[in-house]
């Protein structure tokens, strides 16, 4: 489920989704005292672990499509809301996701590596943990007990999961891609971040070929009319 937005995001323009927020994909949910000491600074008691959305309208996907998200911004909620689904690169972040081409990539390989070890609620918990560790830490260094980016406390033990997966990234180009669902209405609604495969090589070159035939028979027919 969580690949299901895969060949939407090359192809759909950016149009507007009503996306149902259905909590956690996964029961038995794993609490974790997250801190960042960064301006502005935020310590909370949290839910840790990927969300489940259904799109209740499309068109980006089929009404009733249901995926796994994550969050990206410790500081805004999950809720049923609006949203566009865009590429990384054209995402416009809040003021709180400094979304750099480092992050990008980090987060890209963690999806790589480990999003396909997500099977329960601590694995789930686990993954967040690294994802929010990758957005927020400051230093060049991944680290859930350094930093200015901490975590505490977790009840299913996904810290130490976390961990491993941050300290294993390696060099390898990333497999999955990041999207963005931006939310149309900013302030306090959390925006999303979905993975899916990177498309191939020869994908573009038959879409190219497919434009490319299209472009010719319309041509052609204008030629004929004429």
């Amino acid at each position: 489920m969580a690949l299901a937005v895969a060949g939407f995001v090359v192809a759909q323009p950016a149009l507007a989704d009503s996306l149902t927020f259905n909590g956690l994909f996964y029961s038995g949910a794993d609490t974790v005292h997250i801190q960042d000491t960064a301006t502005p600074t935020f310590a909370e008691f949290v839910y840790s672990g990927g969300f489940k959305m259904t799109d209740a309208s499309g068109p980006t996907l089929p009404i009733g499509t249901s995926f796994m998200a994550w969050c990206i911004d410790t500081r805004d909620n999950m809720q049923s809301s609006n949203y566009t689904l865009t590429t990384d690169s054209a995402y416009a972040p809040s003021s709180h996701v400094p979304l750099t081409p480092a992050r990008i990539e980090a987060l890209e390989r963690l999806a790589s590596n480990d999003l396909a070890l997500v099977t329960n609620a601590a694995t789930s918990s686990a993954f967040q943990l690294a994802a929010w560790e990758i957005m927020s830490e400051n230093s060049s260094t991944y680290d859930l007990s350094a930093g200015n980016f901490t975590a505490a406390g977790s009840a299913l033990s996904a810290i130490g999961t976390a961990q491993g997966w941050l300290s294993n990234l390696g060099t390898a180009a990333p497999t999955l891609e990041l999207s963005v669902w931006r939310a149309n209405v900013q302030g306090s609604t959390q925006d999303l971040a979905v993975f899916a495969p990177v498309p191939e090589p020869e994908t573009y070159a038959m879409l190219l070929a497919g434009l490319g035939l299209m472009g010719f028979v319309a041509k052609r027919r204008t030629l004929q009319a004429a």
